[in-house]
Order: C-alpha cells, then sequence, then structure tokens
C-alpha cells in the first residue's frame, strides 16, 4: 500500500500491487475485499429503503463506500484492511489490564502466555487453544557495507520467499544486551600468560579492557540483535487438510470463519491422529522455511530447542531470564527431557 523507499533499512512491503482490467494501482486484490461486504450491505440498504426515502439510502450507501476506501486509505502498509478490522474489534473486547498474578483463573499466568505446556523431544510449545509451534533463530546477512541496491534485492529475495509460502508465520526481532563478564573472561585469562606476564606494556592495555569494556557497553546500552521465526499449526489447520476446497474458500472474508469452523468440526479425526499430523505439518513448514532462508545469500537459520524457547517466552513476559542450577539428569535445563522416576536393572521404579 505505500511505496518502497529503499534508504529505509525497514522492510515494510512485499510483493507487487496487483493489476485490475489491466490498470496497475498500488493497492492489492485482498486490500479490497473489504469492499465485497460494504457492497452487500450498499444493496441491502437500497433494497430495504423505501421509495420516498432512495435519496437518503443513496446518500448512506455512497457514505458506506466513502467510509470503506477511507479505512482501506489509512490501513498500515503491513496488514490488510481485513486484518486490521479484526485486530481492532479483538482489541477492544479484550480486557485491557492484566497482571502475572491474580486470583482469578483467567488472569493467571497460563492463560496470559497460553502456554501448556512444552514438548522437548519435539522441540514444540503447546497452546492452550491446541496450537503447536516451533521456532527457528535466523542469523540475517552482515548489510553494514551493502548499497541500497544490494539492499533492495535482499528484501525483494526475502519478500519472493515469504510469499512462496501458503501458511502463516511470525516474525520476532528482540534486542539482547551484550553480557561484558563473557566478552573480557579472555582478557582477564590473558593477564596470567607468560608473554603479558613478561611484558608489563601489553599488561596495561589488556588490563584496561578488562576493566573499562564492561562499564562502556552498559553506559552505551549495546545490544545484540536477534531474530526468530515462529511456526504454528493449529488444530483446525490438520482438519481443514481433509476437507480439499473448502480449506480454500476458508481464507475468504467475513464467511471465512464461519467456513473454516463448520469444515474442520465435520472431519472425523481423533486426538491422537491430530496431534500426530499437527507434528508432521510442522516439521514440515519447518524444512520449507529453512530452506527458503538457507536461500538468501549470507543467512543462516537453526531450530530452536524446547529449553531455549522456554527461555525466549520467559524473557518476552519477564524482561529477565532466569539462570537455572544443573539438577538431577539435567544442566541448566528448564524443561525436563530426563524422567523424574526411572527404572533399575530389576525392573522396579
Amino acid at each position: 500500500m505505500s511505496h518502497r523507499d529503499p534508504s529505509r533499512r525497514i522492510l515494510d512491503e512485499f510483493g507487487t500491487s496487483d493489476e485490475i482490467f489491466g490498470i496497475e494501482i498500488d493497492y492489492s486484490l485482498n486490500d479490497l475485499k473489504l469492499f465485497i461486504p460494504a457492497g452487500i450491505v450498499c444493496g441491502f440498504i437500497l433494497l430495504a429503503t423505501p421509495q420516498w426515502l432512495n435519496i437518503g439510502g443513496l446518500i448512506a450507501a455512497i457514505g458506506l463506500l466513502l467510509a470503506t476506501a477511507a479505512f482501506v486509505f489509512v490501513t498500515p502498509s503491513h496488514k490488510s484492511p481485513h486484518e486490521w478490522l479484526t485486530d481492532m474489534i479483538k482489541f477492544s473486547q479484550a480486557e485491557h489490564t492484566k497482571t502475572a498474578v491474580a486470583e482469578s483463573p483467567a488472569n493467571q499466568p497460563d492463560s496470559l502466555t497460553q502456554v501448556k505446556r512444552f514438548l522437548p523431544v519435539s522441540n514444540l510449545v503447546e497452546r492452550t487453544d491446541g496450537h503447536l509451534v516451533a521456532a527457528l533463530q535466523v542469523s540475517p546477512a552482515n548489510l553494514s557495507l551493502a548499497t541500497d541496491q544490494e539492499w533492495e534485492a535482499m528484501a525483494n529475495s526475502f519478500g519472493s520467499m515469504l510469499n512462496a509460502l501458503d501458511f502463516d508465520l511470525q516474525i520476532h526481532s528482540t534486542a539482547r544486551p551484550v553480557e561484558p563478564e563473557r566478552i573480557t573472561a579472555g582478557y582477564r585469562e590473558r593477564l596470567d600468560d607468560p608473554d603479558v606476564v613478561e611484558n608489563p606494556a601489553l599488561g596495561d592495555i589488556i588490563r584496561v579492557y578488562h576493566e573499562r569494556f564492561p562499564a562502556e557497553f552498559v553506559s552505551r546500552g549495546t545490544c545484540v540483535r536477534e531474530y526468530h521465526i515462529l511456526i504454528p499449526v493449529s488444530i483446525h489447520d490438520v482438519q481443514l487438510a481433509e476437507r480439499g476446497a473448502i480449506s480454500k474458500l476458508s481464507t475468504l472474508p467475513v464467511i471465512g470463519g464461519c467456513i473454516r469452523i463448520l469444515g474442520a468440526e465435520s472431519t472425523q479425526l481423533t486426538y491422537e491422529e491430530i496431534r500426530e499430523r499437527q507434528k508432521e505439518e510442522v516439521e514440515h513448514r519447518i524444512r520449507a522455511v529453512e530452506s527458503g532462508i538457507r536461500d538468501l545469500e549470507g543467512c543462516e537459520v537453526q531450530r530452536v530447542s524446547a529449553d531455549e524457547l522456554a527461555a525466549l517466552l520467559e524473557e518476552y513476559w519477564s524482561g529477565e531470564r532466569t539462570h537455572y542450577g544443573p539438577s538431577s539428569g539435567q544442566q541448566n535445563e528448564r524443561v525436563r527431557s530426563v524422567p523424574i522416576v526411572t527404572g533399575t536393572n530389576s525392573g522396579r521404579f
């Protein structure tokens, strides 16, 4: 919806504009879908208006179309008008004040985070609504010295990769403060090396780095940027996969939600079958995203473990990461992967 500015280092648009009757416009057909329900309402207004109020009905219909056009115009470029309207409705109906600790079950941490449990073997998190979510960590290419044309080429390649996917995902960018102690640990160890002991000048330089670097990082607020891609698979995704053409109709605005619910509920899959197919679909989507990211020059991607995913969620909700000590069978892990009760050679527990 907005023109791409190559001088901006923020990717805010993917793909190209659509054409209507051979005329290229700055809006995609997905942006204009909101006119479908608006047109239906306008038709109902004109048909339901008495003859002596035809002028009033016509004015109301034109006003509704103009309001729809204005809404499409002011919609942020990273969302379609239908998605933005849905988000605003959900926000207006949601509670605006929540706490991490409360007496009512609706405000307990599990309902706020929507995390039911972690699956360490599959490296997944299960949400309270049945979604299974996997995460990938992306190491982007270093474009510090890249030209505008190189930025543009990388943005277009990334956009083409995303447009080739037929499922939803979320991209999260976070800034983690650097840990000066880890960076300066090598300097502290170097002070005891023979060559440093024999060279006082070199020792003074290393000592300055060791003592002043941490304060410098803190004063500057130096952070390390991290990028993660979250890939969810819902129960309805698996159920609709069995319905063929119905899964395509579920993407339509307004009526798509009803089709999605009716089509999903009419399947005969058991809970175990749904869960197994969810895991298979997660792995399929992960491979698709990994393949697309690795095709981008200079980019690397790796799977996030369930333990690291738990740490990321903790940081997201609390703003800090708790460091756990090693326990029986565990090594500084948040998610237990070793059973609490294990068997002996005699077979007794």
